[in-house]
């Protein structure tokens, strides 16, 4: 009797072990480490292949990558000094470096959702990179929407924030006309000119809807939305060849 009990037990938590299965990392490049169920300590990778589960998390080193494939078909792309944890097979949280996302579409069922220390990222059938850096967060759309949203409060979206590429981009050439031989004095005036030029034209809003092409930075509360960056564009490329 004891023993068929103890079978029971094993078969009947059988589906419940299997559904915590979220992907592999198919291949990787440089210094990887995977964390087990929120441990402190990491695995270095030594093979390509490795099972991700839901509540592990993946860091990368300088120089590396990690390439994984969600069990339900979606993609992700961890950069160097970059790190993400798996909070479910369609929730996963940035702790910090850049990532890069390809999310199926799924019909109604609702979609994967992001998130960052301060920002909830809410993704349906989308390709788009996700970067913080020095407590700034970009989001940066190629395909599909991105719904952005701060886990506290409102954001202040910045009006002037739609034309301030085109506005910043002819600041810049004039910049580097003047100061060819001072690169940083020109990067930091440039810098200067185009917060002065979003600054004082605002509006609060709960969420920001990201379309295709489009890009969004975060600092604080602050948001500026403006056209999808190069950096973007080329790290999203990958994908291609994943």
């Amino acid at each position: 009797m004891k023993r068929f009990l103890g079978l029971a037990m094993v078969l009947f938590s059988f589906p419940a072990m299997a559904a915590d299965k979220a992907g592999v990392i198919s291949k990787f490049e440089g210094k990887v480490l995977l964390y087990r169920n929120g441990g402190v300590r990491g695995d270095t990778l030594e093979h390509a292949g490795a099972e991700i589960a839901v509540g592990d998390a993946i860091a990368t080193k300088r120089d590396a990558t990690a390439f994984i494939r969600f069990v339900d078909g979606n993609r992700v792309i961890i950069k160097e000094n970059s790190t993400l944890n798996i909070k479910a097979l369609q929730e996963a949280s940035l702790g910090s470096g850049t990532v890069l996302f390809d999310i199926r579409k799924r019909g109604g069922v609702k979609g994967f959702e992001v998130t960052s220390a301060t920002v909830t990222m809410g993704v349906r059938g989308t390709r788009f990179a996700v970067r913080e850096t020095e407590g700034k967060l970009e989001v940066c759309v190629k395909e599909g929407k991105v719904e952005v949203a701060p886990k506290q409060g409102t954001f202040r979206k910045h009006r002037a924030a739609e034309n301030l590429e085109a506005g910043a981009k002819t600041m810049q050439e004039d910049l580097k006309k003047q100061f060819d031989a001072a690169t940083s004095q020109m990067k930091a005036q440039f810098e200067e000119s185009k917060r002065l030029l979003a600054a004082g034209d605002f509006e609060a809003v709960e969420r920001i809807d990201l379309e295709a092409g489009s890009g969004i930075t975060i600092d604080g509360s602050d948001a500026w939305v403006s056209g999808l960056p190069d950096w973007a564009d080329k790290e999203l490329a990958q994908f291609e060849d994943f």
